[in-house]
């Protein structure tokens, strides 16, 4: 990896990397540098490989998207994501756009031998992704979520087994970056298992953009390469959330609207996640006759963001009801809160009420009555509804279950 001191970033490498061509080709430079206003987060790569691929380890949710840096498109190379395979169900492993960023430790009891088998490996016994995230909120000590504002804690110590952090003693705790590792690894095995992959394209050898929130300090974004050096990637760029909405704002829109920005000018990049929200302050200029861009500022830490608006959620619901849950009944309940949040903030959300994926899950045995009917509010009601309950949740903190 490469520093860069001189804090600024020219359109044309931006350009550059959407250019149609092989890794060889006399059009394309061998190595792209980006450039940062400080040390803090350090780039550099050189195209060693058929595919540049992007990993968004998210709080909530990870992804990963790809160019194959060989194919000829119309306009340049094709941005594609990749569906990651993932147990879905017991012993049902399917393809999804989005791996979520839950880890389930099963107990040895809790599921049939062979539930948890994976399609690289099956003798598998965590389980990461879709199925962990819906049958884990029902096993109270052996789900492990929010790994990533665990990870940026500076109140703990992130590499320590901490997780789960409501876990009985006999489940084997694991760290904040052993994880984030975990969830690196299961993409890689992924992405090396589909169908007609080459040996010489594993993502272990690929160029890898790994996003980080801007606000990381220097001990997260350090355990974060750490994570994705345990998960077997060996070519790894860090690159800053904000800085990557605004590149990707710049590639996928027409020339006319970027146009409007001007040498001295400024754009705020506000980035409300699963777990934190980032703001950076940055700045056009001109260096030789092209534009360049300079991140300027970034905002303070904020553990904020969508997690704590199911967890205001849920609070709120539970205090309708007529007795306090238990672990296992309020995690349940965070998903049913997670499920109507984002049905109702779809671009065309339900008119009638939003079926719930964890509704299921409650009934007269598990769930105190009255359960209250999910909520018909437009999603800015359901944002006033959250504020005040969020007023009196610690939400500047990890939560446990």
């Amino acid at each position: 990896m490469a520093v860069d001191p001189e804090g600024t970033l020219t359109l044309r490498m931006i350009l550059r990397r959407t250019v149609a061509a092989t890794p060889r080709s006399p059009g394309l430079p061998s190595s792209v540098s980006f450039r940062y206003p400080d040390s803090r987060v350090f780039v550099g790569f050189r195209f060693m490989a058929r595919f540049l691929v992007g990993i968004d380890l998210g709080t909530t949710n990870t992804a990963l998207s790809f160019v194959d840096l060989t194919a000829k498109a119309k306009g340049g190379v094709k941005l594609q994501s990749f569906p990651v395979a993932q147990l879905v169900a017991a012993g049902q492993v399917a393809e999804q756009p989005l791996l979520p960023s839950f880890l389930y430790l099963p107990g040895p009891t809790d599921l049939p031998a062979g539930a948890t088998a994976l399609p690289w490996d099956k003798t598998a016994v965590d389980v990461v992704g879709a199925f962990a995230r819906t049958h884990g909120a029902k096993i109270p000590g052996r789900l492990v979520s929010s790994a990533k504002s665990w990870l940026c804690h500076p109140g703990v110590d992130r590499t320590a087994p901490l997780l789960p952090w409501a876990a009985p003693p006999e489940v084997n705790r694991l760290s904040p970056l052993a994880v984030s590792a975990k969830y690196l690894r299961h993409l890689v095995d992924a992405w090396n298992s589909a169908p007609k992959r080459a040996a010489e394209d594993k993502l272990e050898d690929c160029a890898v953009v790994l996003t980080v929130p801007a606000s990381f300090d220097d001990v997260a974004r350090n355990l974060t390469a750490e994570a994705a050096k345990q998960a077997g990637l060996k070519n790894v760029t860090l690159l800053e959330e904000p800085q990557a909405a605004f590149y990707c704002w710049l590639g996928m829109h027409p020339p006319k609207e970027s146009a409007v920005l001007k040498p001295g000018m400024r754009c705020v990049v506000i980035d409300v996640g699963g777990g934190t929200s980032d703001f950076s302050l940055i700045r056009a200029g001109e260096e030789k006759g092209e534009m360049t861009f300079a991140r300027e500022a970034v905002g303070d830490h904020l553990l904020l963001g969508g997690d704590n608006m199911d967890l205001a959620l849920a609070k709120m619901v539970e205090g309708k009801l007529s007795g306090k849950l238990d672990a296992g009944q309020f995690g349940a309940l965070i998903q049913a809160c997670r499920g109507a949040k984002e049905a109702l903030l779809e671009p065309n959300p339900p008119r009638t009420e939003p079926s719930m994926e964890s509704a299921a899950m409650f009934s007269a045995e598990t769930m105190p009555e009255p359960w209250p009917s999910p909520p018909t509010r437009s999603p800015p009601t359901v944002t006033r509804a959250i504020l005040p309950v969020a007023k009196s949740w610690p939400l500047s903190a990890p939560v446990p279950p």
